[in-house]
């Protein structure tokens, strides 16, 4: 033990050493959206707080960044203060031709570029199913030529955990972003605002990610188990120039055969294979109308093959929604309106139908503060150029 101490203080006396006029600093970091939305038909309706979160965020050493923050959502249902991200990350290279960290703990995977569908346009809603974002487990990033080209991969214990009786697995994600146009402002958030609104020059981003789920299912507390994968596949689209946005994202997936006959499916139970995607457009209006004013259009369609051990059965969904942003301080402090509609809907449900029509709104608010470790300390707001994780 004392060895061990030895050797992590000289450690840090090493990284001190090495970046003499490195400046530590820590930082607050929060967020949170309140949601209104209504069901048109059946005139129900529900007020909700949605990612109440808080955490903080830091650099003690050059080079290794910290960030940890806690999501307080689920405490209206009595579930508690939920953990979103702890990790450390370590930039191990800094150059101009390519950059390299590592990040480990609990962290926020990227497979669909980091954020769901319908992060930032529009109130949260994907009939589209991808790889959950929060993971336990170690990524990799690389960086080359600016964002010329950039490289994710990650090991992580997947989905099968949350669920009882599943044993431990292991989900493998990786995926390449290529931006031939715009590489130095780019930003693959939603909407067009910050520097590539300003810029109005064309940024064009191109991403393809694959991931495999490797998880085993076990009925008598690991005595036994029984092993099955699934497979996902995804590419999307981001262009934005002058005041227009536009984003496309296309995915596949496919679950294995349990002993029984059925399918894993992962959350959606049941499920052979799916693939769907959406298209969504935007235009900020701000040289127009003076402020950043966003009318947004998204079709959306997915397909399910369901099967229970007794053959294939198709159901599809499709909707359509238009939207209005206004971005009354970058995406730190927004609102967000929304109509949707569902235009096909060949589902299987016991009871009642969802309502084809659907009306909400949701204000956005992201703060924080940065204060350096120093004698002449002074307090700087947190610069938020990276996307909150969903």
């Amino acid at each position: 033990m004392k060895k061990i101490s030895i050797i992590l203080g000289l450690v840090l006396i090493a990284g001190f050493a090495m970046a003499a006029d490195f400046q530590p600093w820590v930082g607050v970091r929060g967020s949170y959206q309140a949601v209104f939305h209504t069901d048109l038909l059946d005139s129900t309706a529900a007020f909700e707080v949605d990612r109440a979160r808080i955490g903080v965020e830091g650099e003690w050493i050059k080079d290794i960044y910290f960030q940890v923050e806690a999501d307080a959502k689920n405490t209206k249902k009595g579930k508690g203060t939920e953990l979103k991200v702890a990790f450390i990350r370590w930039s191990f290279l800094n150059m101009d031709a390519f950059k390299g960290a590592v990040e480990f703990g609990a962290l926020t995977t990227t497979f669909a570029r980091g954020l769901s569908g319908t992060e930032y346009a529009f109130i949260n809603y994907d009939i589209t199913t991808v790889p959950e974002s929060y993971q336990y487990g170690v990524q990799v990033k690389g960086n080359i030529m600016n964002n010329l080209v950039e490289v994710i991969a990650s090991v992580s214990d997947g989905e099968g955990l949350s669920a009882v009786n599943t044993a431990k697995g292991l989900l493998y994600m990786g995926r390449v972003e290529v931006t031939p146009l715009g590489n130095e402002m780019k930003d693959l958030r939603e909407g067009n605002t910050g520097k590539t609104l300003a810029s109005g020059a064309p940024m064009l981003s191109i991403g393809l990610a694959a991931a495999i789920d490797n998880k085993a299912k076990t009925d008598d507390l690991g005595y036994t188990a029984e092993t099955y994968n699934s497979s996902h596949l995804l590419a999307d689209v981001t262009f934005k120039m002058m005041g227009l946005s536009i984003f496309g994202q296309f995915v596949m997936n496919s679950y294995d055969a349990l002993s029984d006959g059925t399918y894993w499916g992962g959350v959606n139970k049941n499920v052979k294979e799916s693939s769907g995607g959406f298209v969504q457009v935007g235009y900020n209006l701000k040289d127009i109308v003076g402020f950043e004013l966003e009318p947004m259009v998204k079709f959306e369609t997915w397909n399910d093959v369901l099967n229970e051990g007794y053959g294939d059965v198709d159901t599809k969904k499709q909707d359509f929604a238009v939207g209005l942003n206004w971005y009354a301080s970058g995406h730190d402090f927004k609102l967000n309106v929304e109509y949707r509609h569902m235009l096909k809907d060949k589902n299987f449900y016991f009871g009642k139908p969802p309502a084809e029509d659907y009306f909400g709104f949701r204000v956005t608010h992201k703060f924080g503060a940065k204060l350096p470790l120093a004698s002449k300390a002074e307090t700087k707001p947190v610069a938020d150029d990276k996307p909150a994780a969903e």
